[in-house]
């Protein structure tokens, strides 16, 4: 069996892992002033950082669209056996709603498991990490998501 797992870049995680463990990453959208950014692809941590310093705006975040997340569902819908997509608190973002929008608006065989986390950033990839372990060693679906869960649990 094999499930695919998703989160957003808020995920913040370590350089390779995703790559090693297959997670697929959603960016989110960073602004400043008129320009906007993907998070991860069309600017780096290195590259935003110093901008904070230089940029006489401040910058704003914002979710990925529900289309966002059409796209990337529809790239495993037909190869997976399931999708667990799990994402940034939504009391913190509205990250955890577009997934959900997209997940609505399918019409795919496939199941599509969203899930809030609770957590952004370290908190968000650990809860990943440990779905992403479960999923490459081949569990079903539901295992996957009850690590998920257990691990929200416990972070």
């Amino acid at each position: 069996m094999t499930v695919q797992v998703i989160t957003d870049s808020t995920a913040d995680l370590p350089e390779g892992l995703a790559e090693e463990l297959g997670i697929r990453i959603v960016p989110i959208y960073l602004r400043f002033g008129e320009k906007s950014y993907r998070d991860g692809v069309d600017i780096t941590k290195n590259e935003f950082y110093p901008m904070l310093s230089i940029s006489p705006h401040h910058p704003a975040s914002s979710q990925p669209n529900p289309e966002d997340f059409t796209g990337v569902f529809n790239d495993y819908t037909g190869s997976r056996d399931g999708i667990v997509s799990i994402h940034i608190s939504s009391k913190i973002s509205g990250t955890f709603n577009s997934a959900n929008i997209a997940k609505k608006t399918m019409k795919s065989e496939c199941p599509i498991e969203i899930i809030d986390s609770g957590f952004n950033s370290g908190g968000l990839g650990l809860v990943v990490k440990a779905a992403a372990v479960a999923a490459k060693a081949g569990a079903a679906m539901t295992e996957v998501i009850d690590e998920a869960k257990t691990a929200a649990g416990e972070v």
